[in-house]
């Protein structure tokens, strides 16, 4: 009974902070989070209603209306942090749309339920009082379940957080205690520092068994602090959102050092949570003592986050600060934030220059493939090299359009094969995201669409496989125009839309492309007025950025597009 009350109290625990966590990331509108819980909400329904739901996604990609699916009792899960009655409404209607063929719909809230909802009436059977389930639901059953459910529940949740089951209750306190020889073994009465406290207060010297006290505690937070953070930066490698979590706890019990911070703002930059990790690099940019290298990696970081906000002259200087500050022998560090400054200049259409950078970066990082003996570190350098072929081939993609010269699409199409079968070799999913994803652009700008289609879906895989929240995005873009150029607009409709929400005022280049293909598909269907609104939207991102080439391009596709005049609005619209 004990044990089985650790289990239920752990469980209550883990559940409730998890919840004050996805609550406060939503406030900040960050939906990772929630999209991370969704496998942890499979693990507890079917532990605890023995379903085998997996996620949505694994069995058809962008699965409509629901995230988690159950094969084989054909139940369907929505995991949402939103409250009110609106997304479970929508996510009934879009089932009733697309007519899937489920026996019961269960909404899993990240937040509280409420007492009851307001709901439509719809084709599936639904009954809020059953079928909307929170955490304190889970909590409630596993309360009430057996022993093997109550176990089987524990260590699923405990898999999935760690830092809040052992870390927070007493297995990490007495793992990091063990460590220490002052403390001695776990349950060593003769520890010095516990004979020492004790003989004190006998002598009534509790001010001094206090300050005996204070001083070792300081050294075990510390400590504790410290192998949390080595935690994180390991969790940065396998689960960001399990990183995330073990860096903010670590920060309540001490101070972000420079190195920690550096990898902290890289997974946050994974996430999507660009403005945390603007902040966390720039907040080591200030700390005193930082080396001569600190300083270039940190300018380098900000350059890629900058150039992934789409602030590409603002990343050009921080590639030149950091190119500065590498260091003369460093072949690897100057082949990075040359190949980083040409890939920022394909972005300015700057080609010339972008060319230039890029044909120095590759001699540098040709050279440190050379020059290495340890066959993971050329492994590890062929990556990087396989980004800066794809860098390379993407200029030669906007140079075929810029010069309509369809023959650069064929130079370019080899690099990519390259890139891919290095990074395939070593299993890059964030490589591989945009090695596909790009040459799906290239076969797109081909015209063959099957082929463009085939890579795109790997590429979206590889993303979703990856937690790449950019990679994922871009994806959806991509399907968006290529559903445009097959005339499949009603699922073109559906990536844009999802992709515009996922988007959330971060990525303005990505954003201005998505109106631009609104504009295309709206014209498509006739509607000139809702294609006119679009296309104003995005060629004023295009003129905020400085991107002229990109919209000509745009007004080319949408010269290129007939629609049937019986469809039309009526609306003057006039394209130059």
């Amino acid at each position: 009974m004990l044990k089985a009350k650790k289990m239920l109290d752990d469980i209550n625990f883990g559940l409730s902070t998890l919840q004050s966590f996805i609550a406060t990331y939503t406030k900040l509108n960050f939906s990772d989070t929630n999209i991370a819980a969704e496998d942890l909400v499979a693990d507890m329904l079917n532990a605890i209603f023995g379903w085998s739901l997996v996620n949505a996604n694994k069995i058809k990609p962008n699965h409509e209306c629901i995230d988690l699916f159950d094969p084989d009792s054909r139940v369907g899960v929505q995991v949402t942090s939103k409250k009110g009655a609106a997304k479970i409404n929508e996510t009934l209607a879009c089932i009733t749309c697309h007519d899937l063929n489920l026996t019961r719909l269960i909404v899993f809230t990240l937040s509280p339920r409420q007492k009851s909802y307001a709901i439509k009436p719809s084709a599936l059977d639904f009954n809020h009082k059953n079928d909307v389930i929170d955490f304190c639901r889970i909590v409630i059953e596993a309360r009430h379940a057996s022993f093997e459910v109550l176990s089987d529940l524990h260590s699923k949740i405990k898999r999935s957080m760690p830092f809040l089951t052992d870390a927070f209750s007493g297995a990490l306190d007495a793992e990091i205690l063990n460590s220490y020889v002052t403390f001695g073994e776990e349950g060593d009465g003769a520890s010095p520092l516990r004979q020492e406290v004790i003989q004190l207060v006998k002598d009534k010297k509790t001010e001094l068994a206090k300050k005996k006290l204070d001083e070792c505690a300081q050294f075990v937070l510390k400590e504790a602090g410290g192998k949390l953070y080595s935690l994180a930066n390991l969790y940065t490698l396998v689960d960001p959102l399990k990183a995330e979590l073990f860096y903010q706890k670590a920060a309540v019990l001490q101070p972000e050092g420079v190195a920690s911070a550096n990898l902290h703002g890289l997974n946050l930059m994974k996430l999507g949570q660009l403005d945390e990790a603007e902040r966390t690099f720039k907040s080591c940019l200030d700390s005193p003592g930082l080396t001569q290298v600190q300083r270039e990696h940190l300018n380098g970081n900000l350059g890629i986050l900058a150039k992934k906000r789409s602030r590409y002259p603002e990343a050009v200087e921080y590639f030149r600060t950091a190119l500065k500050l590498t260091g003369k022998s460093d072949t690897e560090g100057f082949a990075n934030h040359y190949n980083n400054l040409g890939s920022c200049y394909n972005h300015l259409e700057k080609y010339g220059r972008a060319g230039r950078c890029l044909k120095v970066a590759r001699a540098f990082i040709d050279k440190a493939i050379e020059f290495e003996d340890d066959l993971d570190e050329r492994k590890r350098l062929m990556v990087k090299k396989s980004n800066l072929l794809t860098n390379t081939a993407i200029q030669l993609r906007y140079l075929a359009v810029k010069r309509r010269e369809p023959k650069l699409l064929d130079e370019a199409k080899p690099l990519l094969f390259d890139a891919i079968s290095i990074a395939e070799m070593s299993q890059e999913k964030t490589e591989l995201t945009r090695h596909y994803g790009n040459l799906s652009n290239v076969y797109k700008d081909m015209g063959k669409y099957d082929l463009a289609e085939k890579y795109l879906s790997r590429s979206y895989n590889a993303a979703i496989g990856n937690d790449d929240h950019l990679g994922e995005l871009t994806n959806l873009v991509n399907l968006g125009h290529l559903m445009i150029k097959t005339s499949e607009l009603g699922k073109a409709e559906k990536y844009l839309d999802e992709a515009l929400v996922k988007e959330g005022n971060r990525y303005p280049k990505l954003r201005a492309e998505v109106f631009g293909y609104f504009a295309m598909l709206y014209k498509a269907q006739g509607h000139l007025l809702l294609s006119k609104e679009n296309f104003d939207l995005a060629a004023g991102i295009y003129q905020d950025l400085e991107l002229p080439d990109r919209l000509r391009s745009l007004v080319d596709e949408l010269n290129e597009i007939l629609f049937e005049p019986a469809n039309a609005e009526p609306a003057d619209l006039h394209q130059n």
